[in-house]
């Protein structure tokens, strides 16, 4: 417990952790108390009432550590759904590796004592306590990355004096990698800066990773299920090329519609209106009345299909947002312009929509979304909304809070379904379609995957989920997490929302609104500029010619880490930053080519890494050498597919009729 190992400490965190962290571990500790155990040789951390440690610090870490190193929880990539809608142009270089090598091997094979080990990415402790299992896992497992998750900064301020930090950090720093700390008392907080780190650090060399809790509290706990609820979708993309090139020519051609307004990140005034943010899911149909009873004492945003579903019911929502760049949007939105007049709601959107959605509105907000390639190029003096996807409920809420509601009510806001075959409310497009005949793609709810992930429901004790919906209901969490100022409540008969109040709709009460919800959302809009005097014509075409440049150069350094003589994976880890740049916070047409390239790339990378870490030694040259070509055809491929898009985009991108 020496003062010199305590600085030492400091100096080597303050390299890789931010500083209101160090900050917050850098402090004197009154309590809890570092205390000898009774008869020496062993410490502990006096709580007051209990100690943290039965038996003391360093056996428990050392039984703890025995335990785990003979039974492992570890995290191992499942093989690329080759069937799903969601494997886009990286099939063939799946399918090349799979046709030579076969299908991905066991996750065990590969390891060391059967054949010299690949280091797989992290270890992840939820629970720090006084650290001293973390050296003792160090010594047996090999990682480039170490994640911590801690409710009290007390106890890691207590660690420095004990554990030997400065030389964990040395051993990773060795690797190329890095300690990550996070503290908060939040277990969404908690399990959400985990999961995020993951992708951010470990998205390519995750397989193999391991994982454990140091010691149980509430917080932690909660934390380690949340983020273990999340675990299939840890994996999932950050982005497909086509999607990036899609969506460059969509904004291109909304930004040339002068008359669509567009909106910064921050947020209206509070005002006392609440909104009621309405998605398709099953439940809406039980919970209609409720809505109609409620309807003129808040704001009513509707997302996605649910505006088919409101107008079906009688209801006009006072602001409607879509989000997605496929052509079923326009198929939807065109469908229900059909029966309805939609002209005078109010049209909430990124500008990277089909350019055929806006002209069916009369009042259109435009708003740049976070991490696109568009909005990298392009959205620098605006500045990009946060937590407004990945779908289209995400960003309703979202649009309560910048509209200026402090109160929050989901209703269809599933993420889930009771019965595995209903995915959609009974009045929503989906369901015009299937029934005006036999039409297998609506009636699949646009080919969604199946509903086979049991979770907590929000009434019920379990509901069926599927990956996609897993992955946004973790972003409702966050949204909540990131905005205490506002109360949100789940009156979905769905998925529980961590984060969110449950409420039942026959149960809730609103106060008069004292005013006219659809005026709030006027005036917000009157407020905003249109797209012509933000973003001008000769910004747009400046930054296209930037960016070709950009993509180029990006191609070029990937080419170039595949043409050095280290190992693949070696390789792999050398393009995590490269494929990752465009995730920064630092905005410019280098970080655009990352994010227009990276998504694909790391999914064909992400697969790589686990096949080539589980082949045995001799097997691994042959591997190393054809993925390398594959990854060469891939980049190729990509770089078709951006001159295309560029040169539409200078030609004005995609137009509406």
């Amino acid at each position: 417990m020496s003062v010199e190992l305590y600085h030492r400490n400091i100096d080597a965190l303050r390299r890789h952790l931010p500083p209101a962290t160090v900050e917050k571990i850098d402090r004197p500790v009154a309590f809890p108390a570092l205390v000898a155990e009774e008869g020496g040789g062993d410490i502990n951390i006096d709580l007051g009432h209990t100690r943290l440690y039965a038996g003391g610090a360093a056996a428990y870490a050392a039984g703890q550590v025995a335990r785990y190193l003979a039974k492992p929880s570890r995290l191992f990539v499942n093989p690329p759904p080759l069937d799903s809608d969601w494997v886009k142009g990286e099939k063939p270089f799946y399918e090349a590796l799979i046709e030579r090598f076969g299908p991905l091997p066991d996750p065990e094979s590969g390891e060391p004592g059967v054949s010299p080990g690949v280091r797989p990415g992290a270890l992840i402790s939820f629970g720090v306590g006084l650290g001293l299992h973390i050296p003792l896992l160090l010594k047996s497992i090999s990682v480039r990355d170490v994640f911590l998750a801690e409710q009290f900064p007390e106890f890691v301020s207590l660690s420095l004096r004990v554990t030997d930090w400065a030389a964990v950090i040395d051993g990773l720093e060795a690797a190329g990698g890095r300690l990550h700390l996070y503290l908060d008392a939040s277990p969404i907080v908690l399990a959400a800066r985990v999961f995020e780190g993951m992708r951010r650090h470990c998205a390519l060399t995750m397989d193999g990773s391991y994982g454990l809790r140091h010691y149980a509290s509430p917080v932690l706990d909660d934390a380690h299920r949340q983020f273990s609820e999340m675990l299939p979708t840890l994996g999932s993309s950050h982005g497909f090329v086509e999607d990036e090139c899609l969506m460059l020519r969509n904004a291109v051609g909304v930004m040339r519609q002068d008359s669509i307004k567009v909106a910064p990140p921050q947020d209206f005034a509070p005002h006392a209106i609440p909104a009621i943010v309405v998605g398709s899911g099953p439940s809406l149909d039980g919970s209609i009345e409720e809505i109609r009873r409620l309807r003129d004492r808040a704001l009513l945003i509707s997302g996605g299909t649910a505006l088919s579903a409101l107008l079906g019911y009688g209801l006009k929502p006072d602001l409607h947002c879509e989000i997605e760049n496929v052509e079923d949007i326009h198929t939807v939105i065109a469908g229900v312009a059909e029966r309805y007049d939609i002209s005078d709601i109010p049209l909430l959107c990124p500008l990277t929509v089909d350019p055929r959605i806006p002209p069916y509105f009369r009042r259109v907000v435009g708003f740049f979304r976070e991490g696109l390639t568009p909005t990298l190029l392009f959205g620098g003096d605006v500045g990009p909304w946060n937590h407004a996807g990945p779908t289209v409920t995400n960003l309703a809420m979202r649009a309560a809070a910048w509209a200026g509601a402090r109160r929050v009510y989901l209703f269809g806001v599933d993420m889930g379904t009771a019965e595995k075959e209903k995915h959609h409310s009974d009045a929503s497009f989906y369901a015009w379609e299937a029934g005006s005949g036999d039409d297998a793609y609506w009636r699949s709810g646009a080919n969604m995957d199946r509903f086979d992930i049991a979770v907590p429901g929000n009434f019920r004790d379990k509901v069926f989920t599927n990956k996609t919906f897993l992955f946004n209901k973790a972003f409702f969490s966050t949204f909540a997490a990131a905005h205490p100022g506002i109360a949100v409540s789940n009156c979905s008969d769905g998925a529980r929302i961590d984060g969110t109040i449950t409420c039942p709709p026959g149960e809730l009460v609103l106060e008069p609104a004292g005013g006219d919800p659809r005026a709030v959302i006027e005036s917000l809009i009157d407020a905003l500029p249109a797209t012509g005097k933000v973003l001008p014509a000769s910004t747009r075409k400046s930054g296209l010619s930037a960016y070709a440049q950009d993509l180029a150069a990006w191609r070029h350094e990937a080419l170039s880490v595949l043409e050095q003589s280290y190992g693949l994976d070696v390789a792999i880890e050398r393009f995590q930053e490269l494929v990752l740049q465009g995730d920064g916070p630092d905005a410019g047409n280098s970080r655009a080519a990352s994010a227009c390239y990276g998504g694909t790339t790391s999914l064909m990378l992400h697969y790589a890494f686990a096949h080539y870490r589980r082949l045995a030694g001799d097997e691994r040259e042959a591997f190393d050498g054809f993925c390398r070509a594959a990854l060469r055809d891939s980049i190729a491929w990509m770089g078709a597919l951006t001159d295309a898009a560029i040169r539409d985009a200078e030609g004005g991108g995609v137009s509406a009729p």
